[in-house]
């Protein structure tokens, strides 16, 4: 139910970031670049996703563009 809510709520964002702790930790400057590869590809609108205390579920790390870790507290 958690998913479905989460993907409704973003539907029309043209990039999903999932923020988990297992995601990819990168540089800010690295960060930086992604989003700007994104946007120069026509993305207008990233949504950033916060998961329950167990995570995402399937559907939203399917439908995601990039799956984050900003640390360990994610």
């Amino acid at each position: 139910d958690e998913a479905a809510r989460l993907l409704q709520a973003v539907q029309r964002a043209d990039r999903r970031v999932i923020l988990d702790e297992r995601g990819k930790a990168m540089s800010s400057e690295a960060f930086a670049g992604w989003l700007a590869v994104e946007r120069d590809g026509g993305a207008r609108e990233v949504a950033f996703l916060l998961g329950g205390p167990d995570g995402h579920g399937a559907e939203v790390t399917a439908a995601a563009s990039l799956e984050l870790s900003l640390g360990p507290m994610t």
